[in-house]
């Protein structure tokens, strides 16, 4: 079961490795951000930032939440999915990762329409960015978030983690089963089995099994 379930983690690391890299490559000339709905009024964002940052936020009271990837050019906000603005928050920067937690205004469309996704920097504009904004205006959400941004230097070592040590693994086990087939004992256990017939005494491996390919 753990095995297993260790084969699962690896495979998830695996992918997420591969969607990192991709957006690695993409940010050398675009902004990526992709949105996933995670609940009744919450969701995930993801940017991939021109310049090769990444940026993951969690946003609640967000109101009618959904899914979408949006893809911009030259700059960061004013073609790629939603527009935010940090209006009251505390933030932390360490080793090169910011992390920010507090309250956010965007840009809302008319009641029951939700957040703007699509132009969302002009509409944001329109309704007065980046001058004052007043208190409780209807073309404003006021949304809480929580941010961490980085180099894509970090997610993509810590998702190479797993790939990397489950390879080294695989092949200190394949390197162990051979010396000890060579020696005549259980690839499994290490037991001897020169004096053994049919499997071996000590796990029960039979001498099929105990073949290992060269």
């Amino acid at each position: 079961m753990l095995k297993r379930l260790a084969q699962l983690a690896c495979l998830f690391s695996a992918a997420l490795l591969v969607v990192l890299l991709g957006f690695r490559v993409c940010s050398l000339w675009r902004t990526d951000v992709v949105l996933i709905p995670t609940g009744r009024e919450s969701v995930f964002m993801f940017t991939s930032h021109r310049g090769g940052w990444v940026e993951l936020d969690l946003i609640t009271e967000w109101p009618g939440p959904r899914g979408g990837w949006w893809t911009g050019g030259a700059r960061d906000h004013d073609e790629a999915g939603p527009f935010k603005l940090w209006a009251a928050h505390r933030s932390m920067s360490r080793y090169g990762v910011c992390l920010r937690e507090g309250q956010l205004v965007l840009p809302q469309g008319a009641p029951g329409e939700g957040v703007i996704c699509e132009d969302a920097y002009q509409q944001a504009v329109q309704r007065g960015y980046p001058g004052m904004m007043t208190n409780g205006d209807p073309g404003w959400a006021m949304v809480r978030g929580w941010e961490i941004k980085s180099r894509f230097a970090y997610p993509i070592a810590l998702a190479a983690i797993l790939p990397i040590a489950w390879g080294v693994a695989r092949r200190v086990n394949a390197v162990r089963r051979r010396r000890r087939s060579r020696d005549g004992c259980c690839v499994e256990c290490g037991y001897d089995l020169r004096g053994s017939s049919a499997c071996c005494p000590e796990c029960g491996v039979t001498r099929v099994q105990q073949h290992v390919p060269p």
